[in-house]
Formats: C-alpha cells, sequence, structure tokens
C-alpha cells in the first residue's frame, strides 16, 4: 500500500516524533510505500517555542532562522493537494496531540475536498484517551486506540485485501454511518520493534539548540510508561483506556538499545542524545543503571540528557551518569507550594527531596532544568512565589516554565470544567475539550485569584525574581502557611471541588 503520514507540527518545534518515526519503519520493512507531509518548517518563520523561551530569559537565544521558511496557509494547502496528487496514497496517517488538533484538521479538511476518497486514520495521544469523540469528526475514518504499530499493520493488510474490519484490535471505524469499536490488543514488546529508519526525516529535525548552540542531536526511548498518576498527566487515563493490555511500563532490552543508538548516532552524526523515558532512573534497577553505563562509555561516549524524578536521584546513581557522560538532568518542581503538589497535582513528592536531589546533581557537576508550572487551578500568587523561592533555593542551572495545560481525559480537565475555569468546544470530534489549549502561550484556565494579565507577567517576570533582579513583594517573603487556602470566601465550593480528584 502507499500511505502518507501527515505530520501537523504547526509551531516550528524540531524533532523527529518517536511514535511516527517507528511506525514508518514498520511499514517500510513490510513492503509499503511511506511518504511524509511535515509542516515543522513550512508554517512558522521560527521555532514559536524557543522564541517565548528567549523572550522568558528561560534559554540563550540561538540562531535558528536559517532552518524556516515561512509559508502561507493558501500556499500549504496547495502544497499537500499536490503531495496527495502526485503520490496518489491509499491512506493517509496522522498521529495527534491536542496541541495540534485543531490545525491537524484542517490539513485532514483539505485532503477530504480533494474528493478523492482517501481514508485517515489517526493515533497517538488524544486518540487513545478521546476515541468516541473523535470519531464524530466527519474528516476521520478510523482511529487506532493505544500502541499503533501492530494494528496499523494490519489495518492496511486489511483494506489492501478488503477484508473486514471486524476484530482488528486497537481499531474504532465507522461502518454505515455507526461508529464501531474491537477490543484493545497487548502492548508490544519493546524488543521486537525495528531500528528507526530516519531517511525519510528532513536532516534539521536533527538541530537541538542546547545552551546557546545549535547540536546535531538525536531522541531515543529506552523505555515506555510512566509509574506516576498525577492529575495534569494523560498516562492515568492512559491505564483506564488500556486496561488489560499488560504491563504498561516496558523496558528495552540495553544491549539492543545502545546498539541502535550506535548505528543511528554513526549514520546521522549525532552530537548528543536526548532520552524521551518519562523517568529515566525510576525505571532503572542498580544492575540495568550498572550495564547502561558500562555499554555507553564503551559503544557510544557521547553527552546525553535525561528526564527524572526528585525521589529517585541517589549519589549512586548520579555518579554513574557522570562517568558516563550525562550532561543534563530535567527535574518535574511543578510547584514550590507542598498544598498545590499534594492535594492539586497529586505529586507526593517533599520539597527536601527536591533540594536533596538538585545538591546532588549539582555536586557532580551535572547540569539541571527545573520544570515549573503556572496557572494551576487552586493556586494563588502566593503560590507562585513560593515556587519562585524555591528555585532560588535549589539554584538550577537553567529553569523552564509551562502553564498547566487541561488536556482531556486528565483528572485535571474534569475538575476545572466542572468549576466553569475554561471555555469547551462543542463541534463535533472536539466535544468538551478545551479551546485553544497551549502550554506555553498563555493560561487557558482561568483563576478567579489570579487575572490572566497577572499570570502572564510573572511568567515573563519569574527569572528576574528568581535572579533577584526583581524583588520579593514584602507580603510573599514569608506568608503563613496554606493562609490563602484557608481564606477563600464563606460559600465558595471551589476548594472542595478542587479536592474532589477520582
Amino acid at each position: 500500500m502507499k500511505i502518507l503520514f501527515l505530520y501537523p507540527n504547526a509551531e516550528g518545534y524540531g524533532r523527529v516524533p518517536l511514535g511516527i518515526a517507528i511506525l514508518i519503519s514498520i511499514l517500510l520493512e513490510n513492503d509499503n510505500q511511506v511518504e511524509l507531509f511535515d509542516t515543522t518548517f513550512l508554517s512558522m518563520a521560527e521555532n514559536i517555542d524557543s522564541v517565548i523561551r528567549e523572550k522568558a530569559k528561560l534559554v540563550l537565544p540561538t540562531e535558528r532562522s536559517h532552518l524556516y521558511e515561512l509559508h502561507s496557509w493558501e500556499e500549504i494547502e496547495e502544497m499537500l493537494k499536490d503531495k496527495i496528487r502526485a503520490f496518489l496514497p491509499d491512506l493517509v496517517a496522522v498521529s495527534i496531540v491536542e496541541d495540534n488538533y485543531r490545525y491537524a484538521d484542517k490539513l485532514m479538511s483539505c485532503i477530504k475536498s480533494i474528493g478523492m476518497n482517501i481514508p485517515i486514520v489517526v493515533g497517538g495521544t488524544t486518540p487513545t484517551i478521546a476515541p468516541d469523540v473523535m470519531m464524530e469528526n466527519p474528516n476521520i475514518d478510523f482511529l487506532i486506540q493505544g500502541e499503533g504499530e501492530e494494528a496499523l499493520i494490519e489495518l492496511c493488510y486489511r483494506l489492501k485485501e478488503h477484508k473486514s474490519l471486524n476484530g482488528l484490535r486497537n481499531l474504532w471505524y465507522k461502518d454505515n454511518g455507526n461508529i464501531k469499536n474491537n477490543p484493545i490488543r497487548s502492548f508490544v514488546d519493546l524488543d521486537n520493534l525495528p531500528i528507526m529508519n530516519l531517511d525519510i526525516w528532513d536532516e534539521k529535525h536533527f538541530f537541538k539548540p542546547y545552551c546557546g548552540k545549535l547540536y546535531r542531536a538525536g531522541f531515543y526511548e529506552l523505555s515506555r510508561g510512566c509509574m506516576y498518576v498525577c492529575s495534569y498527566c494523560i498516562n492515568k487515563a492512559y491505564r483506564k483506556y488500556l486496561r488489560g493490555a499488560g504491563r504498561y511500563h516496558r523496558n528495552k532490552s540495553m544491549v539492543k538499545a545502545i546498539n541502535e543508538i550506535k548505528i543511528l548516532s554513526e549514520k546521522h552524526q549525532w552530537e548528543m542524545i536526548l532520552f524521551c523515558d518519562d523517568n529515566f532512573l525510576l525505571s532503572m534497577t542498580k544492575d540495568r543503571i550498572n550495564e547502561f553505563a558500562y555499554l555507553w562509555k564503551r559503544d557510544i561516549n557521547l553527552p546525553y540528557w535525561i528526564n527524572t524524578a526528585s525521589e529517585s536521584v541517589t549519589r549512586e546513581k548520579i555518579h554513574l551518569l557522570k562517568e558516563a557522560g550525562c550532561c543534563g538532568i530535567g527535574i518535574g518542581i511543578e510547584s514550590g507550594s507542598e498544598w498545590i503538589r499534594k492535594n492539586i497535582l497529586k505529586r507526593n513528592t517533599s520539597l527536601k527531596d527536591t533540594e536533596n536531589a538538585f545538591k546532588i546533581i549539582h555536586e557532580f557537576d551535572i547540569r539541571t532544568t527545573a520544570n515549573n508550572m503556572l496557572g494551576i487551578p487552586g493556586e494563588f500568587e502566593e503560590d507562585i512565589f513560593e515556587t519562585i523561592k524555591l528555585n532560588r533555593k535549589i539554584k538550577p542551572k537553567s529553569i523552564d516554565i509551562n502553564f498547566v495545560a487541561p488536556y482531556y481525559g486528565t483528572e485535571l480537565h474534569h475538575v476545572v470544567q466542572k468549576l466553569g475555569y475554561i471555555q469547551v468546544d462543542d463541534k463535533p470530534g472536539f466535544r468538551g475539550m478545551a479551546k485553544n489549549i497551549t502550554t506555553r502561550h498563555e493560561s487557558v484556565i482561568r483563576n478567579p485569584y489570579i487575572s490572566k494579565e497577572r499570570l502572564n507577567e510573572l511568567f515573563f517576570d519569574f527569572m528576574d525574581y528568581v535572579q533577584g533582579e526583581k524583588p520579593i513583594p514584602q507580603q510573599f517573603q514569608n506568608p503563613a502557611p496554606g493562609s490563602c487556602k484557608d481564606a477563600l470566601p464563606r460559600g465558595d465550593k471551589s476548594k472542595e471541588i478542587l479536592l474532589s480528584f477520582d
């Protein structure tokens, strides 16, 4: 079959998405023809995410303009139509997260407008947690819920052979106007996946700004799944919708992983590796991290970056990572307010654990990134200054800030919708989803205790407060613990609802 993959990257964030890369590799291995329509370097004149981070003084300015060639929507639409007419695909496949769904919908509408009756299949994060909602979208013919490696191959085979779709696990489809869905299949064995074939991707995806310099960087995952059930993350929803598929968190064997990274880094001349695992260290036993450190130093010997959690940090583990060339570790702080972390975000990591983790990492001279959130429901300005003071105390080498996003299917989304803190869509295919969802531009969650304008000010002034360029207001220097939460107006049910997470 001929499959066109659509990558609807509306904001120009350069990075090969691992899920799509694996799917393309599997399709190619099974004698399909695959082409890609990638909007990453077409729809913007710059990486918007990086521009905002530079403006907020979160990262050093890095010249990237040579990577982008801005086109109007009309030009992109014509380019897509030309691609369809030239390739004549039997199927168009689209991987969707909620951030890119509206842009993806415009591109899918464009394909449907050609009138060639090309079926469209979607998969990814949002289709997995909102299949019944998305199947109402007239542009979507098929939906793969959960992992798509086996389901997509089987779908292509059945379509080619004109076989029934009944019983094709993980698939939702339309039959004479009726939406049907099949049972969930077991999770894939990561060791059975092929090495990524990245030849179809623009090499500009390999350029990653880091510390003011562009590196040729590759992305890789050693594991899938997260052990946490944070209220703002879709991992808990995954467990709900994919119940019965098997062990949610899985590791790839270290020998296979290191061999693949060696092949890929040599072929594509990578200078750095960024691991995409949700929690790199928490998934590592003592034997596994020893094996990783030994094989990495022996076979790869490149700097690498990881993301992990405070409670997974020990001196022994960090020593091994340092010896093997770890150059950076990102840790989610989210909020400096214990009340917010425990009751709203469902992150029970103590501030003491967080402080200790950064202390240990800095002892080994590894660059740290503290990841923070603003716009959390139930948050007062006091809480934001608690986050600022925590960053001052732990002294991370770099800081990142996002507005918390109420992704459909998360506990957070359920609560803020119940409170009326978000505007939700009623358009078929989008029912119940927050409008204009974003993590970087501005908060989409209304906060009755902080105005949107003040939130934006605090976002862009965050680094000035942390670095002492601006003084912390007197009333927030030593606030009484929990004072703002206790001061909610009489009759205000917000606190009760906020604490009503399932």
